[in-house]
């Protein structure tokens, strides 16, 4: 399932019931995220205490004496916060960190963190990508009698989001803090392949998703901007308990079945739907209030009789004036109980997509499956039905599907 619509049903679920990064602070906000990162923006940024857990294979300390090599490192931290403000650096931390199986040619060594924990930052930069440091702390060298040094842990590492996400450094320098007959030159080399969280599934980026809100415009410009706050005439969003009605546009209703073993299409030549926005958010929350097919063919009859429903929309990514609509919560779908005839009786449920596709007047575009509801009286009706509709938005026009701005 995609983050987006299992963040969509946890939102409808909810109404029916840094690690290591970064230089200077850039002038964005960082979130890591379970999705990949679309103009700066991700939809699911991890929560606070995030556990990330990362090895490294052979990283290397290179110094102008010899190479201390290591088998392996294992880094264990947690982010120390959610998504933050413009401005800002992740924040987080590392409680261990550990390498094992090191050497200096034929000399066994050891390397060990202290002064734990450290703070880190992670930063956005570019695409999923970042920036990562580790802002403090103290790793002791000791090869043989001779070298026993420590030296400053802070570092800068390359970020690398992704399915497999990663951070590296190649011959960063790290700062001596202590001891006798140190190396005069010492240079960090690692890379740490994530495995937590989520197998290693990270992505950076600039800040979680904005609000999903309904505009009477679509913002011009690579990436699209943001659309203008303000009510209209003077802005162009439109305001949370705006109603929103849609009539059919020039087709018919189509509910595809099976019944009795053989295929039935009952048509409705009027169906309306009348719903409002309640609650900003991404996605963009609100109520269906009505939903009916007052005329459709023959002796045949379509009645949703459970609203109000709860409904999301969300926008598409990268903008284009269109969403998707998902009307219901797991929960509580919608229900459709067609008739036809006194021994005809068909009781179908499901949260099918309506593609709303932005324009002026903009439309909803349905084509979904809906599933044999629990109880039905009918038992010769098929488990499936397809739903087939185009409704033509009549309230709001114009109408198109943006972030806030």
């Amino acid at each position: 399932m995609k983050p987006v619509r299992l963040l969509r049903l946890l939102v409808l679920a909810c109404l029916a019931a840094g690690l290591l990064a970064i230089g200077p602070a850039s002038s964005s906000a960082t979130a890591l995220c379970e999705d990949a990162t679309i103009e700066g923006e991700c939809a699911v940024p991890y929560e606070e205490g995030t556990e990330i857990t990362a090895k490294s294979t052979s990283p290397t300390l290179k110094t102008n004496v010899g190479n201390v090599i290591c088998g392996s490192s294992l880094l264990v931290g947690e982010t120390a916060e959610p998504a933050t403000e413009k401005g800002e650096a992740l924040m987080g931390q590392i409680s261990s960190l550990t390498f094992v199986e090191c050497s200096m040619g034929k000399s066994a060594c050891e390397m060990e963190s202290e002064e734990l924990p450290y703070e880190t930052a992670l930063s956005w930069t570019s695409e999923s990508n970042g920036t990562f440091q580790i802002q403090e702390g103290t790793v002791r060298v000791k090869c043989g009698i001779v070298i026993n040094c420590k030296y400053n842990a802070e570092s800068f590492y390359e970020f690398t989001g992704g399915k497999s996400a990663s951070f590296s450094i190649t011959e960063g320098s790290l700062a001596k803090k202590a001891g006798f007959l140190c190396p005069k030159t010492t240079q960090w080399t690692a890379s740490y392949a994530l495995s937590k969280p989520n197998e290693g599934v990270a992505f950076v980026a600039g800040k979680a998703l904005s609000s999903t809100v309904l505009c009477d415009e679509h913002p011009a410009g690579t990436p699209v901007p943001p659309c203008p706050a303000g009510a209209p005439p003077g802005g162009h969003t439109y305001p949370i308990n705006t109603e929103i009605k849609a009539e059919l546009n020039g087709v018919k209703d189509k509910f595809e079945f099976e019944f009795e073993g053989f295929s039935k299409v009952v048509k409705c030549e009027e169906s309306k739907m009348k719903a409002k926005t309640t609650f900003a958010a991404a996605p963009l929350i609100g109520t269906v209030e009505e939903l009916k097919f007052p005329s459709c063919e023959g002796a045949c009859s379509v009645v949703s009789n459970l609203t109000p429903y709860q409904f999301t929309i969300e926008a598409e990514r990268p903008s284009t004036g269109n969403g998707e609509m998902v009307i219901g919560t797991p929960a509580s779908p919608p229900n459709f109980i067609i008739h036809c005839g006194p021994n005809f009786q068909c009781k179908y449920e499901g949260s099918v997509p309506w593609i709303l596709v932005g324009g002026n007047p903009a439309t909803f575009e349905i084509t979904g499956a809906l599933i044999i509801s629990n109880g039905v009286t009918e038992p010769n009706c098929s488990l499936f039905a397809t739903w087939k509709s185009k409704y033509k938005i009549t309230t709001p026009t114009p109408l198109y599907v943006e972030r806030a701005g």
